[in-house]
């Protein structure tokens, strides 16, 4: 048997398939915080976030625990310690030690803050303690109705915040147990914020690293503020074929000084959208000898003063459009050089 470390994003179909495999075989690997999809997640914030793989020599995996650093000596479950449901994903049947995952990961030690005691990981636990989990098997009604029979406030409390919930968004709401729609996501975080009928982003790019680039030409500025992330990058004109939906995107504002006809501001985005794809190529090319023209989940905005006489055109030839393309430009190359560094390109097997 052998212990590979290897970077979330670049692991196989076939280890993820099994690593799905492994957990749907042992009800309580059922966490979120166990799955293939949370290591990638964390890695998207985190560089140094690696997933010991354990494996036969003939390459059959056997089992899967993704770490993250914590220091130069040592490593910790990915995400931890939020992550407070903590094992070593195994095949049924195998037993693994955890002692071989060190060397891997080329740490001294992982540090467990909530691991379970049934697992590979529980006869290294210093101490022990209770946990609670809420499983819906009956779904979440059954589960409120159980509840509001034994007494508890609980449910009547969230039902009460539902109804505000209703009143503010002036419709129905309705409550769908680990939901993956962006859309409700968003709105539901707009109207936390008191803005719901406001323009937002979406990104599981650390927002810390933002990126903002000015250009002044004849009098007239441009800015723009970008986030650049890379995970799910495509050439256009054809696709790479996805499991679970990356994370990863560029997200582009542009704001200019001047007033914009709606022609101008169709011959905005489409600098926008130019430079932007200029930058990539130029930044990504470099970097890894591939070519990448964006991303599957791009987003433009561009605004402009309302008041005053607009401008008519916003091409290449004009001031603008030389404002324009060069703040986007420069702005999206640095965050493109951003992302090469925080996620490198693994060396050549």
């Amino acid at each position: 048997m052998r212990v590979e470390s290897i970077h979330p994003r670049y692991l196989s179909a076939s280890d993820v398939a099994a690593w799905r495999s492994f957990l749907r075989a042992d009800p309580e690997l059922s966490s979120p915080y166990l799955t293939p999809d949370w290591a990638k997640l964390v890695a998207v914030h985190r560089s140094d976030v690696r997933v010991a793989v354990y494996r036969i020599e003939a390459g059959e995996p056997l089992g899967f625990l993704p770490v993250q650093r914590c220091g130069d000596f040592a490593a910790m479950p990915a995400g931890g310690p939020i992550c407070d449901y903590q094992a070593l994903a195994a095949k049924p049947g195998v037993t693994l030690d955890l002692a071989m995952a060190p060397k891997a990961l080329s740490v001294g030690r992982i540090d467990l803050t909530a691991g379970l005691m049934n697992n590979a990981v529980g006869s290294r636990l210093l101490t022990s303690d209770a946990g609670h989990v809420v499983r819906f098997v009956g779904g979440y009604e059954a589960w409120c109705a159980e509840r509001l029979a034994a007494g508890t406030k609980t449910i009547a409390k969230t039902r009460k915040k539902l109804a505000k919930m209703t009143r503010d968004l002036g419709g129905a709401v309705t409550f769908d147990a680990f939901s993956t729609d962006p859309h409700a996501f968003l709105k539901v975080r707009l109207a936390e914020a008191g803005l719901p009928h406001a323009l937002a982003f979406m990104t599981s790019r650390d927002i810390c690293r933002h990126h903002l680039c000015e250009r002044r030409v004849e009098g007239v500025a441009a800015a723009c503020l970008t986030t650049v992330g890379l995970s799910n990058g495509e050439r256009v004109g054809s696709r790479k074929a996805y499991g679970p939906p990356h994370a990863g995107t560029i997200n582009t504002l542009v704001h200019v000084s001047v007033p914009l006809t709606d022609g101008a501001m169709v011959e905005a985005l489409s600098i926008v959208a130019e430079a932007r794809t200029a930058a990539i190529v130029d930044s990504w090319r470099a970097a890894r000898g591939t070519t990448v023209t964006g991303t599957g989940t791009d987003c433009i905005v561009v605004a402009s003063p309302c008041r005053g006489e607009p401008l008519a055109f916003a091409g290449l030839h004009t001031a603008v459009g030389e404002a324009i393309g060069g703040a986007v430009y420069d702005a999206t190359r640095s965050g493109a050089e951003q992302w090469d560094r925080d996620f490198p390109q693994p060396p050549p097997q």
